[in-house]
């Protein structure tokens, strides 16, 4: 029996140590706020220097390379999907009751954008490492796959 009232104590003595402070809410809605500006600056950036390569090619005086449109692509369409989850936590952030169907779906693209993008980061790694390395077979392998 004396165990069992150690083991209450200590769950006591635990749940009036776990207290959340009351600060987390507007911590949580700050960060989300800053996340979605963040989203909104890198779509609209990103989104500008895209339409210039495709469509405005002689404003750019320097020619965007594959792996930097593949860069800036990855970017903008994920956070072109993640905004949803940033807008609907700010919006319901001082609700209770949160529908987990809405935040695991949107949700999902969100964590998809934060795991995903390091491989396009990767390639453009890659690609500059073998521009600096080996500039004159790079820029002839290049030269052979535009002309496919």
């Amino acid at each position: 029996m004396e165990s069992g009232s150690t083991t209450t104590t200590h769950l006591a003595r635990i749940s009036s140590v776990s207290t959340v402070p009351t600060y987390l809410p507007y911590l949580l809605l700050l960060q989300t706020i800053s996340i979605v500006i963040f989203q909104l600056i890198t779509i609209s950036c990103m989104s500008v220097l895209l339409f210039s390569n495709f469509f405005l090619k002689r404003r750019l005086k320097v020619a965007l390379s594959t792996s930097i449109i593949i860069y800036l692509l990855v970017h903008v369409i994920f956070s072109l999907t993640a905004l949803p989850y940033g807008f609907y936590n700010i919006f319901v952030w001082t609700s209770t009751s949160l529908n987990p169907y809405i935040l695991f779906y949107t949700g999902s693209s969100t964590y998809a954008y934060y795991y995903l993008t390091p491989v396009p980061v990767l390639f453009l790694t890659l690609d500059r490492c073998l521009a600096w390395k080996l500039p004159v077979q790079y820029m002839s392998y290049i030269k052979n796959i535009k002309n496919i």
